[in-house]
């Protein structure tokens, strides 16, 4: 039995919006994956040479509200075998209420640290599964 796709268009649109924003700010391209990719977008220099890979999560808390933030850790495995494969960085974008933050990908499986969580809301139990905690002093503000 397959699962549901909860991404939807909308969301999609966000995070294009999101990459519009990075590009602006950090002086970039940002080259937007296929969905199902290991990433969200490819982030170039302004010689259109790649910089780091990019995952996309939007939040709706402010910075700071909970001890950590979310992300599943199969997905930060995934962006770790991708750095592996490209020997590129990644990092992961917190799109928040407050603003936009970034943290570094962890580059080993034994650099997540790992609880059970996930969403609730959905009612649906594969929903809740083991997550990698990214604390909130390793985030840094886009500028």
């Amino acid at each position: 039995m397959t699962r549901p796709v909860y991404e939807r268009q909308h969301d999609r649109e966000r995070e294009a919006a999101v990459a519009r924003q990075i590009a602006h700010k950090w002086e970039a391209k940002c080259l937007m994956m296929p969905k199902f990719s290991a990433a969200d977008m490819l982030i170039l220099d302004h010689n259109d040479k790649p910089k780091c890979w990019a995952e996309i999560k939007s939040r709706n808390i402010n910075f700071g509200q909970f001890e950590h933030m979310h992300i599943a850790s199969d997905k930060v495995e995934r962006l770790q075998d991708l750095m592996r494969l490209t020997k590129l960085k990644a990092i992961i974008i917190a799109n928040l209420k407050d603003g936009m933050f970034w943290h570094h990908c962890p580059e080993t499986k034994d650099e997540i640290v790992r609880e059970m969580g996930g969403r609730t809301d959905r009612n649906d139990p594969a929903d809740i599964h083991e997550m990698a905690c990214l604390y909130w002093h390793n985030f840094k503000r886009f500028k």
